[in-house]
């Protein structure tokens, strides 16, 4: 294998990944669906919260968890037991872990992609947009097929412990997210995963026509 082929082979495995992370990063913040579905949710009323402590709770925990700064976890209007307390701060750590990876891989991967760009090794785009497009068709059968189980194994899987199920008599939060809520934002993710594959795809095929009719010409 030349030095074209292996840098293109780590380069299609490592975009992907940045990719996905870069997502997931990004709809974790994107605070609008959460604030669409304070309403069609009907979570004001459900929890007996009211809009305005629902909506700077949950902009607390989002902050907390994005912010660099080390700070004491405490929600402004609302108690939180020890357990759930431990779980925002492994939920944090979970999302500066990913933030920091996703830096190193876009930095190690950039140097790839901008090597086999001049290098005219154009093919492991495709292959990149391919990978891109089975990730949300593969995540997403689970989650269709039964979200509930696949959130309490996606927990599992991340958490040690089972801090994650609160009792809500001692952590009032989690009733101001309900499952529905994590449910669109599954989808949200995926979707946009999906639509931003098909639409680099399109963008990789309409320049290699391009390409192709220059070199006829």
């Amino acid at each position: 294998m030349n030095i074209i082929c292996k840098i293109g082979y780590y380069t299609k495995n490592l975009i992907p990944i940045a990719f996905l992370i870069s997502i997931i990063v990004f709809v974790f913040g994107f605070k609008q669906i959460y604030y669409l579905d304070i309403g069609n949710l009907n979570i004001p009323q459900k929890s007996g919260i009211s809009r305005e402590i629902i909506k700077e709770s949950y902009d607390y925990l989002i902050d907390y968890s994005i912010s660099f700064e080390n700070t004491k976890f405490e929600i402004p209007s609302l108690p939180s037991s020890e357990n759930g307390i431990i779980h925002f701060v492994e939920v944090r750590n979970i999302i500066q872990m990913l933030i920091r990876i996703n830096i190193a891989i876009w930095l190690a991967s950039s140097f790839g992609v901008i090597y086999c760009w001049k290098n005219k090794y154009h093919k492991i785009f495709l292959s990149i947009f391919r990978q891109l497009i089975l990730i949300p068709v593969i995540l997403s059968i689970p989650f269709i097929v039964n979200f509930s189980g696949s959130f309490v194994v996606f927990h599992k899987i991340l958490f040690r412990n089972d801090y994650w199920i609160f009792d809500e008599r001692i952590d009032p939060v989690i009733k101001i997210l309900p499952e529905e809520f994590f449910f669109h934002e599954a989808m949200f993710m995926l979707s946009i995963i999906l639509g931003s594959s098909f639409t680099a795809l399109a963008i990789y095929k309409y320049i290699d026509s391009k390409k192709h009719l220059h070199d006829i010409a």
